[in-house]
């Protein structure tokens, strides 16, 4: 009985240690450079798919190739700083902050499938679903990381609802929507960041 009440004050001082640091595998440049990518997708989107409302599945495919682009080089910075790492309070960080935005991905992945497949008809809503699905994450991960990015959230959120106001437009799936989306709000997640990281360092 003891040991288990001991295990159980371990545990619980563990977890109240973890909630007092912050996960900092998220590097300004790599967040600013999926933004920049999602400005490219929206500057090549008019030759690639010049009108998306007849050719759906090829618009689909364009964002959903930039995501999993974005989401490789995070990944890729993550994993590298989870390995490089020897303190077990920062890979628990590391594993909490991605099982918190995980379902949000899950949730776009499914959710764009399902309506590609059976409700295609609806597939001008996608951009403003896979925006405030992003927004879900990043609220899900403030606990994890600095508190600033709730802004990030709001951006996401924001756009999302304008997108789903605007899906039944003449142009619903216009380039600029996502451009102005994913790339405007990962630049503002990187800017966020960055002033984040600088004001520790200067704390510190």
């Amino acid at each position: 009985m003891e040991y288990r009440e001991a295990a159980a004050q371990i545990d619980l001082i563990w977890t109240q240690i973890v909630r007092t640091e912050r996960f900092r595998g998220y590097r300004p440049t790599t967040v600013a450079a999926t933004g920049l990518l999602g400005l490219f997708a929206a500057a090549v989107q008019p030759w690639l798919v010049p009108v998306p409302e007849q050719h759906p599945d090829a618009y689909i495919q364009l964002w959903s190739s930039i995501a999993v682009a974005s989401l490789s080089l995070m990944l890729l910075e993550v994993g590298l700083s989870y390995l490089r790492s020897e303190s077990r309070i920062e890979r628990r960080l590391t594993c909490q902050a991605l099982q918190q935005f995980f379902p949000s991905l899950l949730g776009g992945g499914i959710m764009t499938w399902g309506i590609s497949q059976f409700h295609p008809e609806s597939i001008p809503l996608l951009p403003g679903i896979w925006a405030i699905l992003f927004a879900l994450g990043i609220f899900a991960s403030i606990p994890f990381v600095t508190s600033s990015v709730i802004w990030v959230a709001c951006y996401y959120l924001g756009a999302g609802m304008m997108a789903l106001m605007s899906g039944s437009d003449a142009a619903p799936l216009s380039p600029w929507q996502m451009g102005a989306t994913f790339g405007g709000g990962q630049l503002l997640m990187a800017c966020v960041l960055y002033f984040s990281e600088s004001r520790r360092h200067a704390e510190a």
